[in-house]
């Protein structure tokens, strides 16, 4: 008789053995792996569990600054020298060109190994290819969507026989403010792509007692034909559309790829999500994923944070890891921000661990009407106790946080010079910006209870979030991993910069944490 508890427990058993087995074999393997490229780095025991698992579905849950670029750089390592894949046969995707040229100058010229190392956009691209399939790709649509406009405004009379329009259009082009309305339209077509949809008739089926919402829907329908017919009749394509795109030709696409490793999983889109269990299931390639739920921050674009939780439930069986040795922030840090982020108990609980220790992590900066003279006594503050050659992390929810500052500072870009002392690095991003950096020491602006104040009280479109496939329940839960990835951008200290009449929920929290 078949007991299935009883063979993934002897299936367990055997896994232990073998990870015990390769540990203890390739022991001087592991610990001289990065002496040629940088003798600093030394993997930690669960670093390198995660390179040795081999199943069909990996799950590598990697904590803020634990070293998850040096862990996949060292997985692809172990598959090629020690597991003998080919390097041709494994296939790195990160989302931004410069996460790919840091996996890149990792891989390909520190280790000299040429595995591809792609955005999902590129991955695509050379999919078409392969099918003689070309376009000119556009990444700013609003463009077109202006061109629909302004011809509608114009003519808009003259559609008036488009009878199931008529109501909204003659309200839309007598009240619309152009700027506003085309990034509505624009995040509109966006989502709609990215969530998978292709076609209106339910959403119109679904809102058809809902006057102002199915008036949007028609209009935009009618937007999207204009759009998707533009885009084909001029040989042109989005990258969402490429996705979708490269999803419905790939049966008829051969890949060489036996294993995929994401990186950023924590991003994921579905449409990304259901191209890469396609390539799963037509190649038997191997997905191991990498990232953190703590640090997922980009709902707006379409990252569904289900599709990293329940990876297992969507995929099948799935050996999950953690990686929770941090090497950038305090052990008295994480201690506060984790409790901070874990309130969320959708999350992946994890408890991070730190060699260094900083007595006083977090410090509070309260301001009444002198926020640019309090900035100056934190800068001096950080410029006294660690000295010039440290660099400077001022960060803003907005970017327009940093227009407060004075004469004493000149703004280029994103650095900024404080005329005192022109010598000191200082940067100046949003936290959406800064993901993935880290700083000597950081400053926190703008944590005030206000709409653009942190967290952001800026309510998403009631004809965006019809589109959703997943909400979270619990209240401003993307503004406090957002809050979350700010605090973890430092090396040393972080300063939080607010106002004494109304500051952010945030810091009334973190002072009964710092209270304790």
């Amino acid at each position: 008789m078949y007991y299935p508890e009883v063979s993934m427990q002897k299936i367990e058993e055997h896994n232990q053995n073998f990870m015990k087995l390769q540990k203890e074999k390739y022991r001087s393997y592991f610990h001289n792996m990065f002496r040629m490229i940088d003798s600093n780095i030394q993997l930690d025991q669960e670093q390198i569990e995660a390179i040795i698992v081999d199943e069909d579905y990996e799950m590598i849950i990697a904590g803020a600054g634990s070293g998850k670029t040096t862990t996949m750089a060292a997985k692809v390592k172990y598959l090629v020298e020690i597991q003998k894949v080919p390097p041709n046969q494994i296939m790195l995707i990160s989302y931004t060109n410069e996460a790919v040229n840091e996996l890149k100058a990792r891989i390909q010229e520190g280790f000299k190994i040429p595995v591809e190392i792609a955005t999902f956009h590129k991955l695509c691209l050379n999919i078409l290819k392969q099918k003689q399939k070309k376009y000119q790709i556009i990444d700013d649509n609003s463009w077109i969507i202006k061109k629909y406009f302004l011809k509608k405004r114009k003519y808009y009379h003259r559609y008036l026989f488009y009878h199931h329009l008529k109501t909204y259009l003659l309200y839309f082009f007598k009240n619309y403010t152009l700027e506003k309305d085309i990034k509505l339209c624009v995040d509109f077509i966006n989502r709609f792509q990215t969530n998978g949809y292709e076609n209106f008739q339910e959403f119109l089926n679904k809102y058809n007692k809902k006057r102002k919402i199915l008036s949007f829907l028609l209009l935009a329908q009618d937007m999207m034909y204009f759009y998707q017919d533009y885009l084909k009749k001029n040989g042109m394509i989005d990258f969402d559309g490429m996705i979708n795109q490269c999803y419905t030709i790939l049966d008829k696409t051969p890949l060489p790829y036996r294993y995929l490793i994401i990186d950023e999983y924590q991003d994921i889109s579905y449409i990304r999500f259901r191209l890469i269990r396609k390539i799963a299931n037509l190649y038997h390639t191997k997905i191991i994923v990498v990232g953190d739920d703590f640090q997922s921050i980009y709902s707006f674009s379409g990252s569904d944070l289900s599709l990293f939780v329940d990876f297992e439930k969507k995929m099948g069986y799935t050996k999950s890891l953690k990686i929770t040795s941090t090497y950038r922030n305090s052990q008295e840090l994480i201690d506060i921000i984790g409790s901070f982020v874990m309130k969320n108990t959708f999350q992946i609980p994890k408890k991070l661990s730190s060699f260094k220790h900083i007595s006083q992590p977090i410090i509070l900066v309260e301001y009444q009407n002198n926020q640019i003279q309090k900035l100056k006594e934190i800068l001096e503050k950080i410029i006294l106790t660690y000295r010039s050659n440290k660099n400077i992390l001022l960060l803003g929810r907005y970017r327009h946080d940093i227009f407060f500052l004075d004469s004493s500072f000149k703004i280029k870009q994103n650095k900024i010079q404080y005329l005192k002392y022109p010598q000191v690095d200082i940067t100046f991003l949003t936290v959406h910006a800064s993901k993935g950096l880290g700083f000597d020491n950081v400053v926190i602006l703008n944590n005030q209870d206000a709409l653009y104040g942190f967290p952001s009280k800026v309510k998403d479109s009631p004809y965006l979030k019809i589109l959703s496939l997943y909400s979270e329940k619990y209240p401003f839960a993307e503004e406090r991993r957002l809050f979350y990835v700010a605090l973890t951008r430092t090396k040393n200290q972080v300063y939080l910069l607010y106002p004494k009449k109304n500051p952010s929920i945030f810091i009334i929290e973190i002072q009964k944490y710092l209270s304790k």
